[in-house]
């Protein structure tokens, strides 16, 4: 007997860009097409990237086994239902993991139509840095490149931020530029795949933004994109399978997201910084901010220039390696010493 399976010639694409710049915003707005589905962040496509080597009842195993490695080692907002898998064959060889990847973002929101969904939205800040990996498991993905003034972004994620190397001024400028420097190397090779939309534009003209991105994917646009607020994925955080305190931390980073849309937060940065923090930003960051138009104001004589260059040599190495120490267990060692490291 035949399976009964989804149409899955629908568009993968990413929002890429820094944590802290609209992302979860962006992503709400668009869950309200019925042409998209879109979900809080869940790092699976990624973290099981080896499964696409494999096919049948292995595939649909490990597949299974993935999110109870990965949904207990990342503050993941939702745990997807994968009743889904059980219409399936195990023996089947023609399924493939990038097949049940979009099976998952079909399932996400049970009240849409799926058989309008045209597009899945996956938006995770640290895709940034994988776009190969990216493109290499869907080679028609589509790309939202988010950016935000780097100041007013550093200031939020000052906010927000553990850690003793990541709470450092230089890391916060640098993983700015790491991130968005990254995404413009494949955007330079890929420009089809790419479009640019910035948060200050969301917040000042919504619908004409939206409009943008509708047409970049080409679907239409949905008026129902521009009520976010009253339909806040904040109820998704709420409902959360997590700690106390990590529902807490989470729901408190977007408790703006109840509030319609204003532009309180563009230029926000202006009385946060001393003058040797403003001037050690713009030099890290100025060279790549200026690729999205974002300009750089601070005064420096010698001596304060030297001093930002000695801030940078000394903590960038160690923002290097917090970044490596951080990100290679979780996304480039082999899938079955994974499973061991991130097992429950």
């Amino acid at each position: 007997m035949g399976t009964q399976k989804n149409n899955l010639d629908i568009t993968p694409c990413f929002i890429v860009g820094i944590g802290r710049s609209g992302t979860t915003l962006l992503t709400d707005m668009l869950n309200g097409n019925p042409c998209i589905s879109a979900a809080p962040e869940n790092n699976f496509i990624l973290f099981g990237k080896k499964l696409s080597t494999l096919s049948g009842s292995n595939l649909i195993a490990e597949f299974k086994t993935l999110f109870t490695l990965n949904h207990n080692h990342t503050q993941s907002i939702w745990k997807p239902d994968l009743s889904f898998l059980e219409k399936y064959n195990i023996n089947e060889k023609q399924i493939n993991y990038q097949e049940l990847c979009k099976e998952v973002y079909l399932h996400n929101n049970p009240a849409k139509d799926q058989n309008q969904i045209k597009v899945f939205v996956d938006k995770n800040p640290v895709y940034s840095l994988y776009i190969k990996d990216l493109i290499a498991l869907f080679p028609d993905a589509k790309f939202i490149i988010l950016t935000r003034d780097f100041r007013d972004n550093i200031v939020s994620r000052k906010k927000h931020t553990e850690g003793t190397i990541s709470k450092l001024m230089v890391s916060y400028a640098a993983s700015w530029s790491l991130y968005y420097t990254s995404i413009l190397k494949y955007e330079q090779k890929f420009p089809e795949k790419f479009i640019r939309i910035k948060y200050e534009a969301i917040v000042k003209q919504p619908k004409e933004t939206l409009n943008k991105i509708t047409d970049f994917l080409t679907i239409s646009f949905n008026e129902k994109m521009l009520h976010t607020h009253e339909n806040s994925v904040m109820e998704k955080f709420e409902k959360a399978d997590l700690s106390k305190a990590a529902k807490d931390k989470i729901i408190e980073m977007h408790n703006r997201l109840k509030m319609p849309l204003n532009n309180e937060r563009i230029n926000y940065w202006k009385d946060k910084f001393s003058n040797q923090d403003l001037i050690l930003i713009e030099t890290i960051c100025s060279k790549t901010a200026k690729e999205f138009n974002y300009l750089s104001f601070s005064k420096a004589n010698l001596l304060e220039k030297i001093w930002a260059y000695f801030r940078i040599i000394t903590i960038y190495p160690l923002f290097k390696l917090s970044v490596i120490l951080y990100y290679f267990p979780y996304y480039s060692i082999p899938y079955k010493l994974k499973k061991i490291i991130f097992k429950s």
